[in-house]
Order: structure tokens, then C-alpha cells, then sequence
């Protein structure tokens, strides 16, 4: 009975969620959440083998794991096209406008799709920033962008690494144990997949806001949005992915299937969000504000 009874309140809090993202238009946040990402992913990717290879790995090799991690989402054509925009970045390097700028002029860019996530979750957790215009505000605002940016990078390296572990113990220890290694080790991937996700959206839910969410709440709706993103992953590339979709919109097919998987995820990640800040209401609490932010309440239509 009290198992049936938490499954029919989680199917209540989704419900809730689901209601909470419908009357925040998630059409209009996950498209200009699309539009902007196919903007920043190539800053990203540079920053990231920038700033990582200064860490661990030289930046080719973070890079070719970043790319590895597109090709198995968007396929080859799609990975290829990105991969010429990241290309013709880093040969506006010669420009000396972005030269002066440089390092700046990637952050700023990549760090604007940050803005546009946090305004969607304001705008579903009803806060809003009072000190929009302080400059000392807006550095933070970018530095905390920058820092969960580097965080999905060594995330992405972390499953990298993990997969090549499980591939070598899989290739080993199939000599003794063929039946049971194989057996075991997609759902090892599974499990890694999903705590990688987990940790980076329960660190985006925790930080990127104007709000302190409870880390109990981030850490649930975090595992929540792994889930409902890697099972959104599956469907999308087993039904994106086709010879089709070439056929059908030429040579713009790879930006347009970028922006498709991106948009479609997003929507995913704000359920996320509305799922995380229903479990905080549902608890009888307040989302407590961090400074330069505020509650409102919508009196009326919503």
C-alpha cells in the first residue's frame, strides 16, 4: 500500500509539473533556448579544450571526446558541420577585434545561453532579478555560467573515461565471464550516464538561478530531468537520425537537426525544472532568494 501510494503522488507532482511548464509557453523557452545554444555550442567546445587542456588532457583530446559524444547523439553529418563551425571561430582569431578580446568574447557569447535558461527557470519558479543592471551582479551571473560550463565538460570526460574502463574490463573479462559481463555492462553505462546527467542538472538547478533551492530538491529533480533527457535521447536519435531528413531539407539538415534534438531536450530540462520547484511546494516551503532576486506571485490568468 505504501508503495502504491509514493507512485501515485510522483504521478501527482508530474502532473503538477506538467501543468506548471503548459502555462509558462515552453514553445517559446525551448525554442529561444535552441536558437541561442546552436550560437554558443562552438564558444563552448573552444573554451572548454581551452581551458581543460591548462587541467588534464590536451585539447584535442577533449575536444575528439566532445564530438564523440555528438556523433553518437546527432550522427556524423551533423558532428561534421559543427565541427566546420568551430573551425571558422577559431579562424576569426585572426581578426584583431576578436584578438583583443579573445578569451572575453567566447565567455560573453557562450555564456549568453545561460542568461536565456536562467530567465525560463525564473519565470517558472516566479522570481525575478531586481539588480538586472548591476554590474557586479551580471559578472557573477557570468562566472557562474562559466563554471557549470566547465562542469559539463569534465562531465563528458568522466563518461568518456568511464565507457573506455568498461570496454577494457568487458574485452578482459569476457574470457571468464562472457555471459555475465555482457550482461552487466550496458546497464553499467546506464547508470554512469545517468549520475553524470543527474549532478549536472541538479548542479543547474542549485546555482544558475537567483534562488537557493534545497540541495534534497535539486539532487531529485536532477535524477528526475537524467531520466526524462536520456529517455527523450533514445527516442530522438532512434527517430531523428534517418536519411530522410537530408532528403527532405538538403544542406540545411544539420543545424536544423541540431536545433530540433536541442529544442526538444530543453523542453525536457524545463519539465525538470517545474518538477523540482513543484517538490519544494508540495514540502509546504518557501524557495528562499539569493540577493538582487525576489519572489512575485501571479494574481491572475496563471
Amino acid at each position: 500500500m505504501k508503495m502504491i501510494s509514493r507512485i501515485s503522488k510522483f504521478f501527482e507532482l508530474t502532473g503538477r509539473a506538467f501543468t506548471l511548464l503548459q502555462r509558462n509557453n515552453p514553445l517559446l523557452i525551448s525554442g529561444a533556448t535552441a536558437f541561442f545554444t546552436v550560437f554558443s555550442l562552438p564558444p563552448i567546445i573552444i573554451l572548454l579544450g581551452n581551458i581543460l587542456s591548462k587541467i588534464i588532457f590536451r585539447t584535442e583530446v577533449i575536444t575528439e571526446k566532445i564530438y564523440d559524444q555528438l556523433d553518437s547523439i546527432f550522427g556524423e553529418a551533423t558532428t561534421n558541420t559543427v565541427i566546420q563551425i568551430v573551425e571558422n571561430f577559431q579562424s576569426m582569431a585572426s581578426n584583431r577585434w576578436i584578438t583583443a578580446g579573445g578569451i572575453l568574447f567566447l565567455i560573453f557569447v557562450s555564456t549568453t545561453l545561460f542568461n536565456v535558461i536562467q530567465q525560463a527557470i525564473h519565470r517558472m519558479w516566479r522570481i525575478r532579478t531586481t539588480s538586472s543592471n548591476n554590474f557586479m551582479y551580471r559578472l557573477r551571473h557570468r562566472g557562474i555560467s562559466l563554471l557549470i560550463i566547465i562542469l559539463a565538460g569534465i562531465l563528458v570526460l568522466v563518461t568518456a573515461i568511464s565507457e573506455t574502463v568498461i570496454a577494457v574490463m568487458k574485452d578482459y573479462l569476457s574470457e571468464f565471464l562472457p555471459d555475465t559481463i555482457e550482461l552487466l555492462s550496458k546497464p553499467a553505462s546506464i547508470i554512469i550516464s545517468l549520475i553524470v546527467y543527474s549532478l549536472w542538472f541538479a548542479g543547474l538547478f542549485r546555482y544558475l538561478p537567483g534562488a537557493r533551492m534545497p540541495v534534497k530538491y535539486t539532487l531529485q529533480g536532477g535524477l528526475f530531468t537524467a531520466v526524462l533527457f536520456s529517455l527523450g535521447k533514445l527516442i530522438l536519435t532512434t527517430f531523428l537520425i534517418t536519411d530522410r531528413f537530408g532528403a527532405i531539407f538538403g544542406a540545411s539538415a544539420s543545424i536544423l537537426l541540431l536545433m530540433l534534438f536541442i529544442f526538444y531536450s530543453s523542453m525536457l530540462v524545463y519539465f525538470g525544472a517545474a518538477f523540482t520547484f513543484v517538490l519544494l511546494k508540495n514540502s509546504g516551503k518557501e524557495l528562499p532568494v539569493r540577493k538582487h532576486s525576489e519572489r512575485y506571485k501571479i494574481t491572475s490568468g496563471g
